[in-house]
């Protein structure tokens, strides 16, 4: 009871936190707000295809502004959280990396996390130096990867907002001999030749960096930009690794060959992980395994005190045991199937 009254007051410390982020941004104004942009790129000496974990680097741009972009990018920031904070009223919760479906806001800390997006918030705009400036989209549009709002709040602070950006938001309008562009502009009413490079600016963010953590509001997004992908799978290889050490299951190729196609089953493996549910697997769990099975009516393969895995089928239900999807409500007699679930601690 302690430690979940710890994690509820956790909770609502950051919710306040972010209010009063948000309040500061309100005074402060707009004259510190910046852009960057994001490339991805493959580091020296690896092949495009090969298949690795942290095999990317990210790489910051500036890009100047104007002051009317300026105070848009500052708007849409502004009113995003005034939307999830204040008229949504969003709860905050630690991420989980499979959860249910209810609208929250998931705090994610980078501690003892070696992700090689953190590189971008964590050293390249703390030093804030040899920032490389965009003069073209062209160049770069084929490693395009998310956008940056460095938002001021006080004179030496100050918390980004990131959104997953592709080629797709990029245009390129080049004149030939057989056309030119031209804008009409609806301020003048006046069409006049246009030469150069636009982007649409997405202003729903998937998350923003403040006080060593990140503030998810769009989890499948924030996933992909951070490249979680590579975190689960290492964590997949060590859970095989460990399994394997145990000498506990049998069959265990069946589970290495999906884990390098599976990104569920990564995630899944990541869920038990997160809470120990693949230590300590012992004759007197087997069995009360096996009474899960019984009363459930699935077939989970033992023999001579060891899980025996012969198809995928095999693999899902010892996942399944391993995550406590097989419940029995003891108020009602209900039997579930659940994934998404909080643990709570007595």
């Amino acid at each position: 009871m302690v430690l979940n009254f710890i994690l509820e007051y956790n909770m609502k410390n950051e919710k306040e936190e972010l209010l009063e982020l948000l309040n500061l941004t309100i005074d402060y104004g707009d004259s510190g707000t910046r852009l960057f942009l994001i490339t991805r790129h493959v580091k020296e000496g690896v092949k495009k295809n090969e298949k690795m974990l942290n095999k990317h680097v990210f790489k910051l741009w500036q890009i100047n502004i104007d002051p009317d972009v300026r105070t848009e990018l500052f708007n849409s920031v502004k009113k995003q959280l005034e939307y999830l904070l204040i008229k949504k009223d969003l709860e905050i919760h630690s991420y989980e990396v499979i959860d249910d479906d209810i609208e929250k806001i998931y705090s994610y800390s980078i501690s003892n996390r070696s992700l090689a997006f953190n590189d971008i918030a964590e050293n390249q705009i703390k030093r804030g130096t040899n920032i490389p400036k965009v003069n073209n989209f062209s160049e770069l549009i084929e490693s395009i990867w998310a956008y940056c709002i460095k938002v001021q709040y006080s004179a030496d602070n100050y918390f980004l907002a990131f959104k997953k950006f592709g080629k797709s938001k990029v245009a390129i309008e080049e004149s030939s001999n057989a056309n030119f562009w031209a804008r009409f502009s609806t301020t003048d009413n006046k069409l006049t030749i246009y030469n150069g490079e636009s982007i649409n600016i997405d202003k729903r963010l998937d998350c923003i960096f403040a006080k060593e953590k990140y503030y998810i509001f769009h989890k499948s997004n924030f996933e992909t930009v951070m490249q979680l992908d590579d975190e689960f799978l290492g964590t997949s290889e060590n859970f095989v690794s460990h399994l394997k050490e145990d000498g506990i299951v049998e069959g265990l190729k069946y589970l290495e060959n999906r884990i390098h196609y599976d990104k569920r089953l990564l995630k899944k493996i990541s869920k038990i992980v997160s809470y120990n549910g693949y230590r300590n697997i012992n004759e007197e769990r087997l069995s009360k395994m096996q009474e899960i099975a019984n009363e459930f009516n699935v077939l989970f393969k033992v023999k001579n005190d060891k899980i025996i895995l012969e198809n995928d089928e095999d693999v899902d239900i010892m996942l399944k045991m391993l995550e406590d999807y097989y419940l029995i409500s003891k108020q009602t007699g209900n039997k579930y199937g659940a994934s998404a679930k909080k643990k709570f601690n007595s």
